[in-house]
């Protein structure tokens, strides 16, 4: 950061915003720390090599975009953080507004009145007690032979018996009011619970950032783009799409921002939120849930007991503690040397034919998802390689088959530029090394019979061409393809921050193709649209990938 701005303001009486402060210069050490000196009635600061001004009311407040920054702890004893990063509830209370407004606009009115009305209730009693005070004020002699007095007290009484008769009439509103937004509460509770899941999703993986901005454009997009709502008029119907809706867009927005054996976690994590929000399915599952997220961490050291027959140490204590944990698997070891059970360990496809009769027992009957949920606790303590394929199956079972099968097919960038970024928002390309993604932007390009600047990032001659290009195309509406950006990560920030600044052509994309890398900045990568291209793994998913580009004529 620059000291002019600081000398600039800091005679005056007011304030100094520095936008994007991830790191500062120990010159603004005596800012923070309020190193002055008073000299010939002067209040003067030394700041580099020259003494400036300083108003007593000048004050400095350092901003920053970037939620994973982390300051010094020198720093942090000399200035007051505000976090305004955005909270579970206030999350909830946020998405559960907008669909009132989009689904029920009359609630949405009727409370908005109601605030009003709440508003102006106690601004007219303010009003009647500062009335009434400098009545008494006022009063000489007796207060109750006073004549002001009695006609404010007079007044006041009416008044108020008006304003509890308002008030009493708004109960029932309130009950109505309240009686709705229960409808729509579950759907605001997955609304957070989505987004902060997307949020630990880094713990994964440095390139799974996702910004406040982008969720709630797919939850805006579901609300308003979603085709089958225009032949839906029950409200129940309405919302019960609008929550399958809303989980399908989000996987289907990440998952081709996902390296392909991240992305069953994601379907995972996705699955127990709707779960959760089941009346049925709500209080069942959450310890079985916990049990199998936690993998090994639930078992204990493998004990110098002798293990049960035909398993190995780790397969015995899983079962036990299965067994011990779970009233419903307590006959489960005792089970296993039968040999039905035998017969389907050693099979191929396991997960495809559990036999749930011999494995554990059923107290109430269990959902199609609840017996999936169990059969997934059976194989990961039998079958421990099985269990991607087990959850694939209960994916299936809560979701459908087509859940995940959109996200396996080719992305369409077509689709993508048209329909789905805007002109501020880059066209992050993410391939593993020796995959290049560039070709699919030139191909796009020629398609589109559109103009496009392709420049190779890594010297400082790209550097300067790719500003001249930006700076050229945000104006013209051209396209700019820029290659190999993960060899300069420190550039990468300052072009973050020049497009977020920039009002371009509404016809202006900007792509970056890039390996993944751990140098890059996270602000950047919460900003674009990601896509992480690499070889499809498996006979099945290059099948998937072939026949998507294959035209139905």
């Amino acid at each position: 950061m620059s000291c002019d701005p600081i000398e600039a303001s800091a005679p005056d009486p007011s304030s100094l915003l520095p936008q994007d402060v991830e790191n500062y210069d120990p010159i603004l050490n005596p800012v923070l720390n309020r190193e002055v000196r008073r000299t010939g009635g002067r209040v003067l600061m030394t700041l580099g090599d020259q003494d400036i001004d300083l108003s007593p009311s000048f004050m400095i407040i350092l901003t920053t975009r970037d939620p994973t920054v982390e300051f010094p702890p020198d720093l942090c004893s000399r200035v007051t953080f505000v976090n305004f990063t955005v909270t579970r509830a206030s999350l909830q209370a946020q998405c559960l507004n907008q669909v009132l407004k989009s689904e029920r606009p009359d609630i949405d009115e009727k409370r908005s009145d109601l605030l009003k009305l709440q508003g102006e209730f106690q601004l007219r009693l303010r009003f009647l007690e500062k009335s009434l005070l400098s009545a008494l004020n006022e009063a000489k002699g007796r207060i109750l032979d006073s004549d002001s007095v009695m006609d404010t007290l007079e007044t006041l009484k009416k008044e108020a018996a008006e304003i509890s008769r308002k008030v009493d009439e708004t109960d029932r509103v309130i009950k109505e009011i309240d009686s709705v937004s229960q409808q729509y509460l579950p759907l605001s509770q997955a609304c957070s619970s989505i987004y902060f899941t997307l949020e630990t999703l880094s713990q994964v993986h440095f390139l799974y950032q996702y910004s406040l901005h982008s969720f709630l454009k797919i939850y805006t997009s579901v609300l308003t783009a979603t085709p089958k709502l225009a032949e839906v008029k029950d409200p129940a119907e309405r919302l019960a799409l609008i929550t399958r809706e809303l989980f399908q867009s989000t996987y289907s927005f990440v998952a081709p921002g996902m390296i392909h054996n991240d992305r069953i976690s994601l379907a995972l994590l996705l699955t127990r939120i709707w779960l959760r929000g089941l009346i049925s399915e709500r209080t069942h599952h959450d310890v079985e849930w916990s049990h199998f997220l936690r993998g090994k961490e639930a078992l204990l050291s493998p004990s110098a007991a002798e293990p049960l027959p035909g398993l190995n140490p780790l397969q015995s204590e899983a079962v036990k503690v299965l067994a011990k944990k779970f009233p419903a698997f307590s006959k489960m070891p005792s089970q296993l040397g039968s040999a039905e059970v035998k017969e389907w360990m050693a099979s191929a496809a396991p997960e495809a034919s559990i036999p749930a009769e011999s494995l554990w027992t059923e107290q109430q009957p269990l959902s199609p998802s609840g017996k999936a949920l169990h059969g997934l606790l059976v194989i990961q303590a039998l079958r421990p390689d099985r269990v991607v394929s087990m959850s694939h199956r209960l994916v299936n079972a809560v979701f459908g088959e087509e859940f995940m099968t959109e996200a396996e097919k080719e992305v369409d960038l077509a689709d993508v530029v048209k329909n789905q970024v805007q002109s501020r928002t880059p066209i992050l390309l993410c391939s593993v090394p020796g995959f290049d993604a560039s070709g699919r932007v030139d191909d796009l390009a020629v398609q589109l019979n559109q103009q496009i600047t392709a420049i190779a990032i890594g010297s400082a001659e790209g550097f300067t061409q790719a500003d001249k290009a930006i700076n050229s195309s945000v104006r013209t509406g051209r396209w700019v393809l820029l290659k190999n950006v993960h060899l300069a990560p420190a550039w990468l920030v300052q072009l973050e921050k020049k497009l977020h600044s920039l009002s371009p052509h509404a016809a202006f994309r900007l792509f970056l193709t890039m390996e993944i890398s751990p140098k890059l900045p996270v602000n950047l990568l919460r900003a674009g649209r990601i896509f992480v291209f690499e070889p499809p793994p498996g006979i099945r998913a290059n099948l998937l990938r072939t026949f998507s580009t294959v035209p139905a004529s």
